[in-house]
């Protein structure tokens, strides 16, 4: 349980525009947390934030490595919602409240 806490605290204590350290974080959780684990698509969606937006990171100045990092990390949480939408369409009424809203 200690391990836990102390990965929640690690993301929290990373700066936002921080592309190393989330891409460190996401290295040393695979060694520990399954790919769908939320704490890794989480910081998978901080470096997708960071990848095209923040100064630096355009898509187009990355280096080739960088780049890989931004297509894995968008097409495994792309993959992860669409299994989610899937599953939602599946079981109309357990979960005919989501789609009356």
């Amino acid at each position: 349980m200690f391990q836990i806490k102390k990965f929640e605290v690690e993301i929290d204590d990373v700066k936002a525009n921080d592309a190393a350290d989330f891409e460190r974080l996401l290295r040393k959780f695979r060694y520990f947390l399954h790919e769908n684990h939320y704490w890794v698509l989480d910081v998978k969606r901080r470096l997708i934030d960071i990848y095209g937006n923040k100064e630096g990171f355009e898509i187009y100045k990355l280096p080739k490595v960088r780049t890989i990092t931004a297509i894995t990390c968008m097409s495994d949480n792309d993959r992860v919602s669409e299994a989610h939408v899937a599953a939602l369409i599946r079981c109309p009424a357990r979960c005919g409240t989501l789609f009356a809203m």
